[in-house]
């Protein structure tokens, strides 16, 4: 994400003007913001609950880091909704990235 375009949607979102690099309070209010703009479903369940982890600031963009967790009997199938900054730009492209821990053997 752009910290710029990220700053603009938490700013709008939280009623004061938010910069990623400065303000004490960021993840509170990332979390906040992904929590309405990200869900994930496994299979037919209800949205899963994210755990936010942190974000990570670059020159040109800031990473967004959470986790769910996942029994090993549940559903393969995951549907997500990510409308971050759809608000604000009608040609925006989300693309989330997904790692799995590695199985363990017996």
């Amino acid at each position: 994400v752009f910290p710029d375009d990220l700053s603009a949607a938490v700013s709008e979102r939280s009623g004061r003007r938010i910069d990623v690099e400065k303000d004490n309070d960021l993840d509170e209010l990332l979390m906040s913001y992904v929590d309405e703009n990200f869900k994930l479903r496994l299979g037919d369940h209800e949205s899963r609950k994210l755990h936010w982890v942190g974000h990570e600031l670059q020159t040109q963009q800031c990473w967004l880091y959470f986790e769910f967790l996942v029994d090993a009997d549940e559903p393969t199938e995951i549907s997500v909704l990510n409308t971050l900054l759809m608000e604000h730009f009608d040609d925006q492209i989300n693309v989330p990235m997904f790692e799995l821990p590695a199985a363990s053997t017996a």
